[in-house]
């Protein structure tokens, strides 16, 4: 208590702020500054430093890691170095149930990704993915070399298996083994309905069927006409070939019946067909068929009299 001039008076004494606080009142107008950059490197090297002393001191891994299954084949087992615990993922999901140190796999599984989680005195860490491929196969393909349209008698025909289906050949003929067709090349001179399966060498249980049977016949071309001959029929032809005009002319036939003339393109279509009359033995090309040979090739003239029919090869070389 004070008094002053005669009268008192209290007063409330406030103590003056430290120099600390003095220090750290907020100005007006004042700027903050950001942290300096080797502030923040300090900081940043102590969080690494924090995790580096959070991770685990072992690093499980996953084996093998280069398993590639043939189709429909058994099945094989990853593994992982012995720990406590095991926990596995395959493509990131968690497996239930698959707690063991090991996972068995099968060709279902090719083209996923499978990694597990180790705990060893209470830490846990995560191997590194590994992947379970597959092989994938085309269906087998055969190539033909030698093939006519028709085919004829004499004529030699190649079927090809085409890789990879490169061992356990066997060839068909009507549904049946063909003894000793066990290469990938068959020579085809005789009439049949033609298959073959075989398997790749690196998946040799992997036995694929062709799935298509190819059918061929030779026709006697070169033997008259099909059926009975007679005496009078001295095996005609049509000349000239090689054809390099617009005229072809049937040589060596004395019969007065009309002819059915159809010509086949290398490909077997048939590109003209042509009734011609009784007496009549020569077919203006141009002028008949309106058109001349798209291409060089060997063509196959097919000619009906009655109930008879015959092939023949004409090589068409217009220049």
């Amino acid at each position: 208590m004070f008094t002053f001039e005669g009268q008192p008076r209290f007063m409330i004494l406030q103590p003056p702020l430290s120099t600390t606080a003095e220090k750290f009142r907020p100005k007006r107008n004042a700027r903050i500054r950001p942290p300096s950059a080797w502030l923040l490197a300090c900081v940043l090297l102590q969080l690494n430093a924090g995790l580096a002393r959070a991770q685990c001191a072992h690093n499980p891994t996953v084996t093998p890691n280069n398993l590639i299954f043939c189709p429909n084949s058994g099945s094989d087992t990853l593994w992982t170095q012995p720990y406590q615990a095991y926990q596995w993922f395959k493509d990131g999901v968690l497996q239930s149930g698959d707690t063991l140190r090991y996972r068995r796999v099968t060709s279902a599984d090719a083209g996923s990704m499978f990694s597990v989680d180790a705990t060893l005195n209470g830490c846990t860490e995560r191997s590194p993915q590994v992947m379970v491929d597959g092989w994938v196969f085309l269906l087998p393909v055969v190539s033909t070399q030698g093939l006519m349209n028709p085919l004829c008698q004499g004529d030699t025909l190649r079927l090809i298996l085409l890789p990879p289906y490169e061992i356990n050949i066997q060839w068909t003929n009507g549904g049946l083994p063909i003894p000793g067709a066990n290469d990938d090349t068959l020579i085809v001179t005789t009439d049949g309905d033609y298959s073959v399966s075989g398997a790749p060498e690196i998946c040799p249980q992997f036995n694929q069927q062709l799935g298509v049977t190819m059918s061929y016949r030779f026709l006697p071309c070169s033997s008259g006409w099909d059926g009975p001959v007679s005496s009078s029929q001295n095996s005609p032809s049509w000349h000239p070939n090689p054809l390099r005009g617009e005229q072809l002319r049937l040589l060596g036939d004395d019969s007065d019946q009309e002819i059915e003339f159809q010509l086949l393109d290398p490909l077997g279509r048939c590109v003209l067909r042509q009734i011609l009359p009784s007496g009549n033995t020569t077919l203006n090309w141009a002028n008949e068929a309106n058109q001349k040979p798209a291409e060089n090739g060997i063509y196959t003239i097919v000619w009906t009299r009655g109930h008879k029919t015959r092939t023949q090869r004409l090589v068409v070389n217009p220049h």
